[in-house]
């Protein structure tokens, strides 16, 4: 989309800094990157895991080469945290949050675009922003703006077939999803 190059050539103007994180290096931004993730699920209304979900994740990706953080900064100050995940030929991007401060500089436009860079380095031909507010069959509230950014990079949408669980230990799985109820309220 001609606005999203603009977006990106904006933040490269505005001096939109980005950087990649990768290995060890990654538990010195794990505080950061959750705040972020913390901020932008306020702001759109949404749930998280549990913060030990992604401690968990980040004490993995120290050792995985396949998991990098991407990051940008503007006057020392990080805008956003975007987490990528290459598997295969594909980069996915699980999770990641954005602070309102600065966002008229267009970073998350930056931080994406760069990790579309590394993604084909890595040899991957598709990229995942995962899900995506679709309408009559799948509508999420909230979730317009987030899916119309995905859509101005362009791409196809991909449907893929409803999820099930498969609960091995039933006493867990109600509890959780007790939580998830109350949570909800």
């Amino acid at each position: 989309h001609p606005k999203t190059r603009y977006n990106i050539r904006l933040a490269e103007k505005k001096d939109v800094k980005e950087k990649i994180i990768k290995g060890a290096d990654l538990k010195n931004h794990f505080e950061t990157f959750y705040r972020l993730l913390k901020e932008t699920s306020i702001r759109g209304k949404f749930g998280l895991h549990l913060k030990k979900y992604y401690e968990i994740l980040f004490e993995k990706a120290i050792h995985d080469e396949n998991i990098n953080l991407f990051l940008t900064e503007y006057e020392g100050k990080v805008l956003t945290a975007h987490l990528i995940i290459y598997f295969g030929e594909t980069a996915f991007y699980p999770f990641g949050g954005s602070s309102v401060e600065h966002q008229n500089l267009m970073p998350s436009y930056l931080s994406h675009w760069r990790a579309m860079q590394e993604a084909k380095k890595h040899g991957c031909k598709y990229y995942n922003f995962g899900a995506v507010d679709i309408g009559a069959k799948v509508t999420h509230d909230n979730w317009q703006g987030i899916t119309s950014f995905k859509q101005k990079f362009g791409g196809e949408l991909l449907e893929y077939s409803d999820f099930h669980d498969i609960v091995a230990q039933p006493f867990w799985y109600r509890l959780y999803n007790l939580r998830k109820r109350f949570k909800k309220h």
